[in-house]
C-alpha cells in the first residue's frame, strides 16, 4: 500500500472555500477509483510568520471541517485584502495551539526552510528558534522539516543537461547541499540539533 496526499495546493485568498467545496469531492472520488492507494487530505500550507509546510489531515468524518478551519483561521494568504496580522509568528503558534487541541490533529513539516536564506548555512524566513517554537507549541503536530525539496529539476534543461542560471529546488542565494536543504543536510547542524 502506497500513502499520499493528493491536496496540495499552496493557498490565496478564500482557497479555504474552494478546498473544501472542489477538491474535497475529487479526494473523495480518487479513494473510491484507487482503493488500494490511502490518501489523506491536506495543502501546502502558507505558513504565517514562515515559508510553506505541508499539513496532513488524519482521516476522519471530519477531515473537510478540520482543514477549512484551519486554513480559513490562518493561512497568511486566505484574506483579501492580506492582513499582515496574519503573517507573524505568534499568529502561527496560535495556529498550532488550535490544531494540538482538535480531536484528531494534523502533522506539519516545514518545507523548504532554508529557501528563502540569503546566503548558504544562512537563515531565511525559517529559523532554530522558530521551528523550535513549533515543536515546543505542538510537538505531536509539528513534528519535522522537508529534507529533500521539491522543484530538483528547476536547474536541468530540456536536454538533461544544467542551466548555466538554474537554481535546484528554485534555491536562489543558498544552495542544496547534494539536492538536500542545508538545514537537514548539514553533519551536526540543526536537524542533528533537533534529534538530540
Amino acid at each position: 500500500m502506497a500513502g499520499k496526499c493528493p491536496t496540495t495546493d499552496r493557498g490565496g485568498p478564500n482557497h479555504s472555500k474552494i478546498n473544501a467545496e472542489q477538491a474535497y469531492p475529487d479526494v473523495l472520488r480518487a479513494r473510491i477509483a484507487v482503493p488500494e492507494v490511502i490518501e489523506f487530505y491536506g495543502m501546502e500550507f502558507d505558513t504565517p510568520g514562515a515559508d510553506h509546510s505541508s499539513l496532513i489531515i488524519p482521516r476522519t468524518d471530519a477531515e473537510r471541517d478540520t482543514l477549512f478551519s484551519i486554513e480559513s483561521r490562518f493561512t497568511k494568504h486566505e484574506p483579501w485584502p492580506r492582513d499582515k496580522g496574519r503573517d507573524t509568528e505568534p499568529k502561527m503558534l496560535e495556529a498550532l495551539t488550535f490544531m494540538r487541541a482538535l480531536a484528531a490533529p494534523p502533522v506539519m513539516f516545514a518545507n523548504h526552510p532554508s529557501r528563502s536564506a540569503e546566503e548558504l548555512y544562512g537563515y531565511g524566513l525559517d529559523n532554530p528558534s522558530e521551528l523550535r517554537a513549533w515543536n515546543n507549541t505542538a510537538p505531536n503536530v509539528a513534528v519535522g522539516m522537508e529534507g529533500a525539496p521539491g522543484h530538483q529539476a528547476a536547474a536541468l534543461a530540456p536536454d538533461g543537461s544544467i542551466k548555466p542560471d538554474g537554481n535546484r529546488g528554485s534555491y536562489r542565494h543558498a544552495p542544496t547541499l547534494g539536492g538536500f536543504d542545508a538545514m537537514s543536510a548539514r553533519l551536526g547542524g540543526f536537524w542533528d540539533s533537533l534529534l538530540g
